[in-house]
């Protein structure tokens, strides 16, 4: 695979996996009665609601995008790699509640 295939491939991976954490949170929280796992999104959601946790997952976003741009090119898969992983194992977990 071509490195800039695997970039996209990447942040792609990273944006389907923010907008089902979104989703499948937002969903927990409204309709199974879960209680966010994370203290910190835990304490945006009481000061913010949905709205600040969905700003807050767009500066992960544009923080990613930032360091994309400034790191050397050897480095930049680092950004999307790492920024997926969390991400998806989040989406696993809130998965984990719809059986």
């Amino acid at each position: 695979m071509e490195r800039d295939d695997l970039a996209a491939a990447l942040w792609g991976t990273l944006v389907v996996a923010t907008v089902l954490d979104l989703a499948t949170t937002i969903y927990a929280l409204e309709y199974l009665a879960a209680v966010e796992g994370n203290p910190l999104v835990r304490m945006l959601l009481g000061h913010a609601g949905y709205p600040g946790f969905v700003a807050a997952k767009l500066a992960v976003l544009g923080i990613g995008v930032t360091l994309w741009r400034v790191l050397p090119r050897h480095q930049q898969l680092a950004v999307p790699a790492g920024l997926s992983l969390p991400t998806v194992l989040a989406v696993l977990v809130n998965a984990t509640l719809f059986v």
